[in-house]
């Protein structure tokens, strides 16, 4: 069981180092709940608890995420699983951030699903949702200057930082190309505006 819980203390730092607020987390846990009910899961279809069911109710807790089916309006059957022995299992979630949560319309298992083709032995777990969500940026924002782009001064200076960019050869990818470009293109932005900073310091401390 150390092994077990070390690896939910690893996801859930994996989950809380997210940039976002609005997360989803699909996962076979190969875990029941649960033994008790809180904001993030509820009782329904609960099952016996065992210690690695324990262990999935703290990752839960400490991320907060939330666990639909689990909760009463959940459709149908909850079991994803079926046990050699022929036990109707529940091990495979969708969890939700509480953004995605608020939204969370249906929650239900296909059990239809067939996977004997591609030799796959469980249901799927789904969640629908529908409604609006605010998203907030998660990084650094660039905006354009229009002013600048009909300077004179600014589109040679800008030429001149196109041709400082490194040529790729004609064996490389697209998307590596595509890569050299989105880091640059910025960075050369980053570096005129600091030396720009650095001349006007000059300027004012003279």
């Amino acid at each position: 069981m150390d092994v077990v819980k070390q690896w939910w203390e690893q996801t859930a730092e994996h989950v809380g180092n997210s940039r976002s607020d609005n997360v989803i987390v699909l996962i076979d846990a190969n875990a029941p709940l649960a033994d008790h009910e809180t904001q993030f899961f509820g009782l329904h279809h609960a099952e016996p608890m065992n210690p690695q069911g324990l262990a999935f109710q703290d990752f839960i807790v400490s991320t907060g995420l939330y666990a639909p089916s689990t909760f009463s309006q959940h459709s149908g059957m909850s079991a994803t699983w079926r046990h050699p022995r022929g036990d109707k299992l529940r091990r495979d979630y969708v969890l939700l951030s509480r953004s995605f949560f608020m939204i969370c319309k249906e929650s239900y298992v296909k059990a239809d699903f067939d996977g004997g083709f591609c030799h796959v032995d469980h249901c799927p777990a789904i969640c629908a949702t529908e409604g609006f969500m605010l998203l907030r940026e998660t990084g650094k924002r660039f905006h354009w200057d229009f002013h600048k782009i009909h300077d004179v001064e600014a589109q040679n200076a800008f030429s001149e930082a196109l041709k400082s960019l490194p040529l790729p050869s004609c064996s490389m990818a697209i998307d590596d190309h595509s890569k050299i470009v989105e880091t640059n293109i910025p960075n050369n932005i980053l570096a005129r505006k600091r030396r720009r900073n650095q001349d006007q310091s000059s300027v004012n401390y003279s």
